[in-house]
């Protein structure tokens, strides 16, 4: 009953709200902005009843208002753009500001004093408002359109920008958001914002949703040149935003009286660029970016239009260093490497202990225990074609991607009482992504064929009851589909290799199985192909707000409807994992090899999946929210607000796992014999609160100096890769098993066995395999942050902000990095029954129960605190400016995406230390710089045409960021616990940066120059042990003692610089010439090192981060 009460209160809700107010449901101005001031004459009284006219320069859209009985005025709800205010009274001169520029989400400062004369005669005001933020205490970056269209931007992706900002970077490594997986080919969308998941960010267009929300990315990416302004609101917003992280906001540009545009191309090839430090030759590239946008009135001061158009071509090598078998290693002859190989057959239960399997050459696997199958396999692999035992084969494939995007904005301001807008976007990216190893893959994800298509469109109407009462009315609608294919998609491959039933005659089940071989690139089609994916959301949102003598107040009401339809498999053609644990002695941990395993046909792992067809899955968000920004002195500004969410769990053709029940409740379609419950039995989380309180304090009786500090608490929900509930019984057959390494080897175990020739899709009420389980409520992710700032400006122009800015994350999602279905204790007899389940807490009950993943699962935490300084010149005498300083620890057990890194899933917090988003320091310095030669400037003024062309008009601008290292885990190559931990961890017994500790260790472990820090080993390895054996134990050891982000990568330090050249046909047509050089130092920046500790080469850097090296590109735009 409860679950259907919220059901039909959540439109009650929304009714009631437009039944009060007299007009539908309203969304949140957060796209606009505002003017506030005080009116004083020349003695310093205030002038109540003055005459207020603010006019839009662009398209001459007019607001009037009067000053109230303290002279003051408030205006909201203004389009961004430059504005005049002009102020009248009789027996005062008008006067008139020229030079207010509305901003998204600010209130521009305005204060006036009228003189004594006739309101005929008129005084201008050219200077600029001030730069102090004296009206909210929240904290922010604003770019403005010309800094959006002249930094340079590697790929012309504005989220770049956001990076400029204190406390803000990009998401860390692997995190699906970053670009380069199924669901996100366009570009890089991470980003992570004082310390929080870069999937709980909240991305606005023009005030309306853009969250696509399977990786908590953005849907519309329009290119710079059709963006006006946006602004990434950074910390304690206030209640008009929901979510949590940044709230970034963009403003698609407006047509205006005048016809505006520009035609482009940017052109990059790889004969301009440097040679990537790893690779021998430069690989092909080829990158063209080209469009046009042009903006301007349909009917004159009534109704505007802009558009654009974007196509991108890129073919790019790509540069792939990995490890493949040597010629006697494929063969079984691990000699090379002084591994000696032990027998699995012959284990001994008591001791575990294993013989030689060759004693008389103890690193050679006979030939005739080499099983067919799996030399079949080892016979895939390419040859190496560089030196050594690691990191010996180099491959530069070729990506491919195809894009076509628009974006259509239309403005009517029928009367002063009532404007409408209304957009359109539309992006459609095709791609190929090569493997490692080319058409065989060598990468768990995500060599594949896919596309993306996204659209996001709205409407909207503001109405004018009076100068103190407005609303804003909107809709809008957004699309996200996603498909993808496995390369090697229509040929069945792992047939022809000798495996049973991986290949089942359809296409979700064609291609090649995967591999995952501890010390080698694996083998195989990407996992979680085939995928198709197909989101819907619809937002109706928005707000009220009436100005009350010295209170601006803001009702609002926002809701939002998720569709989506899905289907994606695990591993529809199978997926065998070989950690060494076969060959190894398991009382010493000597030896063993993840091949040799391989080579015997020995599984530590295997798991097929199949799905009965796309499933659909709904949900819906209900935001009710009121604030008051209260003017309670002309020097105190203090802000309250309150919000109140509420987020549906899932619902449609799903299921969930129930903790005490032992079985799966689905919520429909399961059948007659299945325990149906609404959302599949999860509960609704009714007590998301979110107070919001800040002040704003100009302590010196000027508007120079702010003080601002502000408190909040959100509820964000975090993206989970597009995962959900229907992944579960009796829609999904999800058959794993895990195979204990002290037990002997069974037949059915090998790779030559294969799998079951037929799918049995499990009973819920007695599940098997492995299934995902929420818990039995939804509980959102609960954040708070808050901030003290200090603010204030430096002449005319400048301005400097330090402050202590922190955040607090409880309840954040695990996501699939533990099996909540894992055996408590590490023990020898876990996993050494037939079912390959024993030990796991619902054995007894249901011994067929393989792993339970947890989806949405409030468990984790993190606690981030920093310094941050900002110091920011507005364009003036040629020059913008913007640095950005950050000090800050982020402390936890989140991964900084979606996840965690857990080793004991009953004791995450053992594992608490710096998440991988954790960097120390981080410096960011942006510039716009005119240079001062040429016709008009201050050095040859009066140059001629010839010197002029040749000499003036020059541009520079560049984006310089130098941070420390990001934070990585250390971990293990194999499961010693024996428990299935998804994050084995080993014994750390030194400083992994003491490189003078047991260097004959580093040697054996493939380090080049032992007791020294280089590339292939970027830490040492020696310092991680096996943990010891569990109590009464002879091969499960304890959990290792090694926490969270103990290591750190590498450094960050690049300089990206452009210089750009306007030739002036006329006023009205200007070619422009640009050329941007990024990492123009051509400054090696490596990826992070691995962090398989226990293997050679575990430790070594193989790649640089993406597009490292030098890279050059011009372009040419025509402007109008």
């Amino acid at each position: 009953m409860k679950q259907r009460a919220i059901e039909v209160g959540k439109y009650l809700a929304i009714m009631a709200f437009v039944a009060f107010w007299g007009v539908p449901a309203l969304r949140a101005q957060v796209d606009r902005g505002g003017v506030a001031g005080t009116i004083r004459d020349a003695s310093g009284g205030v002038v109540p009843g003055a005459a207020v006219t603010i006019v839009n320069v662009g398209t001459q859209q007019t607001t009037r208002l009067t000053s109230d009985n303290s002279g003051n005025f408030v205006v909201t709800n203004l389009p961004i753009g430059r504005y005049t205010v002009a102020f009248e009274k009789p027996g005062f001169k008008r006067t008139v500001h020229n030079n207010v520029t509305i901003s998204v989400n600010q209130t521009a400062r305005v204060d006036t004093t009228l003189q004594i004369g006739q309101v005929t005669q008129s005084v201008e005001v050219s200077a600029a408002p001030p730069l102090v933020q004296s009206e909210s205490s929240s904290l922010g970056t604003i770019e403005t359109e010309r800094r959006i269209v002249d930094l340079p931007l590697n790929g012309r992706n504005f989220i770049a920008l956001a990076y400029l900002g204190p406390g803000a970077n990009t998401a860390p490594p692997g995190a699906n958001v970053s670009g380069g997986v199924f669901e996100d080919v366009r570009a890089n969308e991470g980003l992570t914002v004082n310390g929080l998941s870069a999937s709980q960010n909240n991305f606005l267009m023009d005030g309306v949703d853009n969250n696509e929300w399977g990786l908590g990315g953005v849907v519309a990416l329009p290119p710079p040149d059709a963006i006006q302004e946006f602004r990434t609101e950074e910390n304690a917003m206030s209640a008009e935003f929901g979510r949590g992280g940044a709230a970034v906001n963009i403003v698609l540009k407006s047509g205006t009286n005048q016809l505006h545009g520009d035609f482009w191309e940017f052109v990059r090839n790889d004969k301009l660029d440097a040679r990537n430090f790893f690779d021998d030759t430069r690989p092909a590239f080829r990158r063209n970016q080209f469009g046009g946008s042009a903006g301007g009135p349909i009917i004159r001061d009534k109704l505007f239009i802009f558009g654009d158009y974007q196509g991108t071509r890129i073919r790019q090598g790509q540069t792939y260093l990995s490890t493949v078998p040597t010629p006697l290693e494929r063969n079984g002859d691990f000699s090379e490497m002084g591994t000696p190989i032990y027998d699995p057959y012959t284990t001994d239960p008591n001791t575990g202990a294993r013989a030689l399997i060759n004693p008389s050459n103890p690193f050679v696997i006979p030939s005739n225990r080499i099983n067919t199958v799996a030399q079949n396999v080892v016979n895939l692999y390419p040859a190496p074609n560089r030196p050594g035992v690691v990191n010996n084969y180099l491959l530069n494939p070729k990506y491919t991607q195809n894009e076509d995007s628009t974006d259509i904005k239309v403005d009517f301001p029928w009367r002063a009482q009532d404007q409408f807008f209304g957009h359109y976007t539309y992006d459609d990216v095709r791609a190929r992504t090569p493997g490692p190893l080319g058409d065989i893959g060598g990468s768990d994800c995500c060599p594949s064929n896919g596309t993306n298509k996204a659209q996001n469109a709205a409407i909207g109407w503001t109405h004018t009851f009076s100068p103190t009462m407005l609303a804003v009315v909107t809709g809008a609608w957004e699309r996200y589909v996603v498909e993808a294919n496995p390369l090697e998609y229509g040929k069945n491959l792992s047939d022809q290799l000798g495996i049973p039933g991986a290949n089942r005659g359809d296409l979700t089940t064609s291609g090649l199985t995967h591999f995952s071989i501890a010390g080698f690139t694996g083998l195989g089609d990407s996992l979680w192909t085939p995928e198709f994916a197909a989101e819907n959301m619809a937002d109706l949102s928005g707000v009220l707000t009436k100005m009350v003598g010295k209170h601006t107040l803001k009702f609002g009401v926002k809701y939002i409807k998720m569709q989506r339809n899905f289907f994606q498999l695990e591993s529809s053609k199978g997926w065998y994992q070989f950690d060494g644990a076969y060959t190894q002695d398991l009382t010493t941990g000597n030896g063993g090899n993840g091949l040799a395993d391989l080579l015997l046909g020995v599984p530590s792992y295997n798991e097929r999946d199949a799905l009965q067809g796309r499933f659909p899955t709904r949900y819906w968000n209900l935001d009710e929210f009121v604030q008051d920004d209260f003017r309670a002195t002309p020097d105190l500004t203090i802000n309250l607000g309150l919000r109140y969410s509420i987020f549906s769990p899932a619902a449609g053709r799903i299921g969930n796992f129930d903790f005490q029940r032992a079985i799966v409740v689905n919520d429909q379609g399961a059948g007659p014999n299945a325990v149906s419950e609404p959302h599949a039995g999860v509960a609704f989380d009714y007590g998301d609160w979110g107070p919001r309180v800040g002040f704003a304090w100009t302590p010196f009786g000027h508007k120079t100096t702010v003080v601002r500090s502000a408190f909040g608490v959100f509820y964000s929900p975090q993206g989970n890769i597009f995962d959900d509930l229907g992944l579960n019984p009796p829609f999904l057959d999800f058959a794993s098993h895990t195979f204990a390494a002290s037990a002997i080897p069974t037949a059915s175990q090998l790779v030559s066995s294969g799998f079951p020739s037929t799918i049995v899709y499990p009973d819920p009420l007695d599940p098997s395999g492995t299934l995902r389980v929420q818990g039995g409520k939804r509980w959102m992710p609960k954040i708070m942050e808050w901030n003290f700032t200090l603010q204030h400006q430096l002449g005319q122009n400048w301005v400097a902000q330090i402050g202590y800015v922190a955040t607090r994350g409880y309840r954040l999602w695990n996501h699939e990095s533990t099996d909540l279905n894992s055996p408590f204790t590490p023990l020898d007899t876990n996993f050494s029954d037939a079912t390959g389940n024993m030990g796991r807490p619902y054995f007894n009950k249901l011994p067929n129960l393989g792993s339970l993943r947890p989806l949405d699962y409030a468990q984790l935490a993190m606690f981030y605190n920093s310094f941050q300084a900002k110091l920011e010149k507005r364009f003036a005498s040629g020059l913008s400016l913007l640095t950005a300083y950050t000090y800050a620890k982020n402390l936890g057990t989140s991964d900084g995406y979606v996840s965690g890194n857990i080793q004991d899933p009953y004791h995450a917090e053992a594992s608490r230390g710096p998440v991988s988003s954790d960097r120390t320091q981080q410096l960011s310095l942006s510039y716009l710089y005119d240079l001062p030669v040429g016709r008009g400037r201050h050095y040859m003024g009066n140059a001629g045409t010839f010197s002029n062309a040749l000499l003036g008009g020059w541009e520079v601008s560049g984006i310089t960021a130098i941070q420390t290292g990001l934070a990585i885990t250390p971990g293990l190559s194999f499961d010693p616990t024996n428990t299935n931990s998804g994050s084995p961890r080993p014994d750390m017994i030194g400083s992994p940066r003491d490189f003078s500790f047991d260097t004959s260790t580093q040697a054996a472990l493939g380090c080049s120059q032992p007791g020294k820090q280089t590339l292939d080993c970027f830490y040492n390895q020696a310092v991680f042990v096996l943990p010891p054996l569990a109590p009464g134990q002879v091969s499960a050891h304890v959990f290792g003692n090694t926490a969270n982000g103990v290591l750190r990568g590498p450094d960050l330090v690049t300089f990206d610089f452009s210089t750009m050249k306007n030739f002036k046909f006329n006023e009205r047509w200007t070619l422009q010439f640009r050329a941007e050089m990024f990492n123009i130092f051509n400054h090696p920046n490596f990826a992070n090192p691995g962090t398989t500790v226990d293997v050679p080469g575990g430790a070594s850097i193989s790649s640089t981060i993406p597009d490292n090296q030098r890279e050059i590109q011009f372009a040419l735009k025509l402007i109008f």
